[in-house]
């Protein structure tokens, strides 16, 4: 058995994985209040640690983390919800806790080998995994590859530009980026700045979560079906386009809260708009079927495949 971790945006998922991507057993916690760099860390090793004394024989942890990484150095170097702001070491404490090999890679990254081995995508040398959730992530599979790149860092896909005329900062700091503008957390702004834009009062919609829009755009809402058909969509179908045009998969998978729960409408949206922008003649886009564990079993498949994948 494998533990797999997903530090995501908001949540830590851990759970114990078989050969065959089952999840035996996991449990969701938020992230804790900022303490000592070491605090996540020793969180997750006592999870491991707990599922042992259970009887799990845990061969191997896989993580898979939200943030700028250094996965040669086991160290997230920038996450919004790290302990101290700045950077933290996972893969070192985990491994001397637990006395367990620990495999260290983005969160999209580690779902996108989940979805490989596990998903859809069995079979597939070429896809791609897209998650919109509180934040977007990707991870691509070239020629039957994990492809890692620098630090881990390839296939940030969510920082690819969607919209060089927008003034809207990603978290990162630049302008127009995907994940500034279409992220759970981020679409409540980018609707205030759409309908600022065109003179229309926003009052209505004044502290609006990402949920309750797709809820309005499904009640009929006009104002929200416009943000949500003219612009939203249009900038997920440029991000999923460039993701076609720089990895030339046969497959794209999306997943995250904010596509699962809104199937119908990217479906719908991202089909239309694509066939502006390119790439729906070449590659499939369909949605995981992994649920909330795609996270925990991808990252508990980099541990199962800790030989094969570069490092």
């Amino acid at each position: 058995m494998y533990v797999g971790v997903d530090i995501g945006g908001t949540n830590i998922r851990v759970g114990a994985v078989d050969t065959k991507g089952k999840v035996h057993k996991s449990e969701s916690f938020r992230h804790p209040p900022h303490r000592d760099e070491n605090h996540i860390a020793e969180l997750i090793s006592g999870r491991v640690l707990d599922m042992e004394k259970s009887g799990i024989d845990v061969e191997g942890v896989g993580v898979g983390a939200a943030g700028r990484l250094d996965i040669n150095r086991g160290v997230i170097l920038k996450s919004h919800n790290a302990p101290t702001g700045n950077s933290y070491n996972l893969v070192g404490p985990i491994s001397k806790a637990v006395g367990k090999k620990v495999i260290l890679a983005n969160d999209a990254t580690a779902a996108a080998w989940g979805e490989h081995r596990f998903g859809q995508g069995r079979g597939i040398d070429n896809m791609v995994y897209i998650t919109i959730s509180t934040g977007i992530g990707g991870g691509a599979i070239v020629d039957g590859n994990l492809l890692l790149g620098k630090d881990g860092r390839a296939s940030r896909i969510g920082h690819t530009v969607v919209d060089f005329n927008s003034d809207q900062e990603c978290g990162c700091g630049r302008l127009g980026h995907w994940e500034g503008l279409a992220s759970g957390r981020n679409i409540p702004r980018t609707l205030a700045a759409y309908l600022a834009a065109r003179g229309e009062r926003a009052e209505k919609y004044a502290g609006i979560k990402s949920e309750a829009i797709f809820a309005l755009y499904n009640g009929g809402d006009q104002k929200i079906r416009g943000f949500v058909d003219d612009y939203l969509m249009r900038l997920y179908a440029a991000g999923v386009s460039s993701a076609i045009n720089n990895f030339s998969p046969d497959l794209i998978v999306m997943g995250g809260s904010v596509a699962r729960n809104n199937t119908a409408i990217f479906e719908k949206g991202i089909a239309m708009h694509l066939l502006e922008y390119g790439g729906a003649e070449r590659c499939r886009v369909t949605f995981t079927e992994l649920g909330d564990e795609i996270g925990v079993i991808g990252a508990a498949a980099l541990a199962m495949d800790f030989e094969r994948l570069p490092r």
